[in-house]
């Protein structure tokens, strides 16, 4: 068996696919092939922890880390291991620290996709669900009772201003997300879109935003591939802000509600 056979079996070989006879002979090939076994150890390493990470949602790039310098560790201590051979040690230290790198950068770029998806997107999709704001108009709280209601008594807060920068309410009501009810207050001005969502707090998670300042009040602000949306905390009440326009000022709305 050459080592071209042998190598393009070594992933049948690691997923255990192979027949009996198949694993016989790249065994035999193995073992008489310093090269070959020195890919095959780093492989059969590599992809034993690919396969572990595999099965849960990624974590922290430092546990990343700690699992892939502790296969290196056991390989290297294991009998007739690569660290008997100078060359072979290289190889896979080498092999094994690009990995690493690209392990961790997949990681963190599977982590923050993942908590977009499941946090910040439902708040987007909610935004861009309604296309026509000026379909359901309403000037203020008093053509949505329930919404200010809703605003007044359970979120404790009350509108310092109907004009919010320019923006115009359009229409209002409720939607459910992250398992928090909240006012859905959508306003226009001119092709501005802007969706204004007010909750309670507690238990809604909205992670990776950069943290800024405005008029004395702290917000996190997060720009991805479709909306910008910020987000600021009054009490317990919780204010998140969704356009399709990355250029709009939306720190316009942190004054426009005070708390009572």
């Amino acid at each position: 068996m050459t080592c071209e056979e042998a190598l393009k079996r070594l992933y049948e070989i690691i997923d255990k696919e192979a027949s009996d006879t198949d694993r016989k002979e790249v065994e035999e090939h193995l073992e008489n092939c310093k090269h070959c076994m020195a890919r095959y150890e780093f492989e059969a390493m590599f992809k034993n922890f690919v396969a572990d990470k595999a099965s849960s949602v990624p974590r922290h790039g430092e546990i990343l880390k700690a699992r892939i310098l502790q296969r290196i560790d056991d390989a290297g201590k294991s009998p007739g291991g690569f660290l008997s051979n100078p060359f072979r040690y290289k190889t896979v230290i080498f092999s094994a620290a690009a990995a690493l790198v690209i392990c961790i950068l997949a990681a963190f770029a599977a982590s923050k996709f993942y908590r977009h998806k499941v946090y910040t997107y439902p708040f987007e999709q909610h935004h861009m669900a309604l296309a026509d704001y000026a379909a359901d108009e309403a000037d203020d709280f008093s053509d949505s009772p329930e919404i200010g209601h809703f605003v007044a008594n359970d979120m404790h807060l009350v509108p310092a201003t109907d004009d919010i920068g320019g923006f115009r309410m359009a229409s209002a009501g409720f939607d459910e997300l992250q398992g928090q009810k909240f006012a859905h207050i959508r306003y226009i001005r001119d092709d501005v879109r802007v969706s204004l969502f007010i909750g309670k707090a507690e238990g809604v998670n909205l992670p990776d935003f950069e943290r800024a300042v405005s008029a004395g009040v702290e917000y996190f602000k997060h720009i991805c591939a479709e909306c910008q949306v910020i987000y600021w905390n009054e009490g317990e009440t919780l204010a998140v802000v969704v356009t399709e326009d990355k250029a709009a000022d939306l720190t316009v709305f942190i004054p426009a509600f005070n708390a009572i």
